[in-house]
């Protein structure tokens, strides 16, 4: 029975000692957490969005560096019932060998694998992020439907052939060309083309591309103000019939084309053999989203 009682007092004291070592060290974090808060305040311009579970400030850049961007970085701070809170979170473009990359990393009063998860998950942020720190979401307008004048149309025509053209003619470079700054940031090079190579390996030889149907759109939510072209297309290969996906392209100032996002789906001949012939355009509208 001693034993028993003395072996719970261990245990209720390590446990004691523990507790209030995590609680001394989330007070020194929220101390911390505090002069940062000040500082930033103080010496920078932002921009504050909120959530229930955290807040995020959004840094603007002074004149220099501007070309990485019209912000510096992006802080994002942990509410009371966030699974990582206290921790902050500091998002950043930074240059290395010419390119440009979206670093995470930060600060936690929490257990270390705690904010690893956090980090990690808030990858799917990555896009957003970096249209924040490149110009700035289009939170305030909304989403407008326009048609655009008939040169428009052609121009975005032509670029979408161009850069099926160079995908399908083995010229990865160019084709990757087409993308914006920030596209290129979330999705590096050899990412992009490991996804093109695993997919010609399974599609075989192009057959035909068409696209489809083109829906303009002025100050999109979610993304930079500006005018936008979506291009909704259909392919064939050999070893593919059904195949459709857009293009999303941001049109500058200058009336010059960038290509800032690129969705897809198929289905190959063999799964298609166990799809009934009445139930093929259900699929391709319900499954993968084609346009008619």
């Amino acid at each position: 029975m001693k034993l028993r009682f003395f072996l719970f007092l261990l245990f209720f004291f390590s446990s004691f000692s523990s507790f209030a070592q995590q609680t001394d060290t989330a007070q020194k974090f929220m101390a911390t957490r505090s002069e940062m808060l000040k500082t930033i305040y103080k010496e920078h311009e932002v921009i504050e969005t909120k959530d229930k579970l955290y807040f995020k400030l959004l840094l603007k850049r002074s004149a220099k560096g501007e070309e990485y961007g019209k912000f510096s970085r992006i802080y994002y701070f942990t509410e009371v019932g966030h699974f990582a809170h206290p921790s902050i979170m500091i998002v950043q473009l930074i240059e290395k060998e010419g390119n440009l990359y979206l670093d995470r990393r930060g600060l936690s009063g929490a257990d270390k694998s705690i904010f690893e998860k956090w980090i990690n998950e808030s990858r799917k942020l990555d896009k957003s992020d970096v249209a924040d720190l490149m110009g700035g979401n289009s939170q305030k307008s909304k989403t407008q439907l326009f048609e655009a004048p008939k040169e428009l149309v052609d121009m975005l025509l032509k670029q979408s052939y161009s850069y099926f053209d160079a995908k399908d003619k083995s010229d990865p470079q160019s084709a990757y060309a087409f993308f914006d700054k920030a596209s290129m940031i979330v999705i590096p090079f050899s990412q992009w083309n490991n996804q093109l190579t695993d997919f010609n390996k399974i599609s075989g030889k192009v057959i035909s591309r068409e696209i489809k149907k083109i829906t303009w759109y002025k100050n999109p939510q979610g993304a930079p103000e500006g005018v936008y072209g979506a291009a909704d297309f259909e392919s064939k290969f050999e070893n593919i019939n059904i195949h459709c996906g857009f293009l999303v392209w941001r049109v500058n100032a200058d009336q010059s084309f960038n290509l800032i996002r690129e969705e897809d789906g198929y289905i190959d001949k063999n799964a298609e053999k166990k799809i009934h012939p009445t139930q093929i355009n259900n699929v391709k509208r319900d499954q993968l989203k084609c346009r008619n």
